[in-house]
């Protein structure tokens, strides 16, 4: 399916960080005339990149040479703001005739309350479960969002039940698109695949969890 009109991109945070974003932007320009990122700041590689695929990269901290993940509170608000700015200004740039994807719940808290006013593609990398306050400061984005995407389908179903949706939230796979994955591949990396050498035929329990500071 192609679509006649643009699509914009909205990711509060640094795209490179994020696969499903990277992927979402790799899909978008096969199937969309135009495709916009509105964002903070990228590595001049993932611009590079993206701009190669035909992404038009905005970036409201363009002047700032060097992505700080760990910010001061005067950062935080001064980021929040210029990701604001970069946003409506280029909504009213391109006009409502859009395809609005807003990749992150902090990209629609950032955004602000004004985007409950228009149609949105909401993504919901995280679930929050420990921030009850989060919770509630993205319930309308999520309620009002014409559908929302996550990594995975329990958090599908997680956010199906908290936010009483009439759906199960669609699954876009937290992993690179176009990455071709079978069984016994060769592994590329010589420093894995030596820890891999090691193990031999033993059995690999992987357990994967966020740290809860």
């Amino acid at each position: 399916m192609n679509y006649s009109k643009p699509i914009i991109i909205a990711c509060k945070e640094a795209p490179e960080r994020l696969p499903p974003v990277l992927s979402l932007l790799s899909v978008a320009t096969k199937v969309f005339p135009e495709v916009f990122l509105v964002t903070n700041k990228t590595s001049i590689e993932t611009k590079n990149n993206l701009e190669r695929l035909g992404v038009k990269v905005i970036e409201g901290m363009a002047n700032i040479r060097e992505i700080k993940y760990s910010q001061s509170k005067i950062e935080r608000i001064r980021s929040w703001l210029s990701f604001h700015r970069a946003f409506w200004k280029l909504s009213d740039k391109v006009g409502n005739d859009v395809f609005l994807w807003i990749a992150t719940a902090d990209s629609a808290l950032a955004i602000g309350w004004k985007l409950l006013d228009r149609q949105y593609i909401l993504g919901l990398l995280e679930l929050y479960d420990q921030q009850k306050i989060y919770l509630k400061l993205i319930r309308s984005f999520v309620k009002n969002a014409a559908h929302v995407v996550t990594p995975e389908p329990c958090r599908s179903a997680i956010f199906r039940v908290w936010y009483d949706l009439p759906y199960t939230p669609t699954v876009l796979p937290n992993k690179p698109y176009g990455l071709d994955c079978y069984r016994r591949m060769p592994i590329s990396d010589p420093d894995a695949k030596a820890k891999i050498d090691e193990i031999g035929t033993r059995k690999l329990l992987l357990y994967q969890a966020r740290m809860v500071r």
